[in-house]
């Protein structure tokens, strides 16, 4: 069992690279999949908070205060009521509170 194959891998090492694989197939893939997912999950929050501060300070730049306003541009909605401001993709929605 453990005598050198002239042609090619014992067995033994046959059943090791098949574990290593499986192994990678079974724990990796996913948690690398999961890390892809919540990557893009923050990147968004950021790229939608960037936004909502732009948006608040050019309204209240404007007017000194902020209004109700609604705004769609690239897949994102923009909203501002009752003194908060709100950012909303299709996958997360979250709000700051004017002070």
């Amino acid at each position: 069992m453990f005598r050198k194959n002239e042609r090619g891998f014992t067995l033994a090492e046959s059943l090791l690279s098949m574990m290593t694989i499986l192994l990678l197939g079974t724990v990796v893939l996913p948690i690398a999949t999961q890390m892809m997912v919540q990557s893009q999950l923050l990147w968004e929050k950021q790229e939608g908070m960037r936004v909502l501060f732009e948006e608040g300070e050019s309204q209240f730049l404007k007017s000194g205060e902020l209004q109700i306003h609604h705004k769609e541009e690239d897949g994102y909605v923009i909203y501002w009521e009752s003194g908060q401001g709100c950012f909303s993709s299709p996958d997360q929605t979250f709000c700051i509170k004017e002070q």
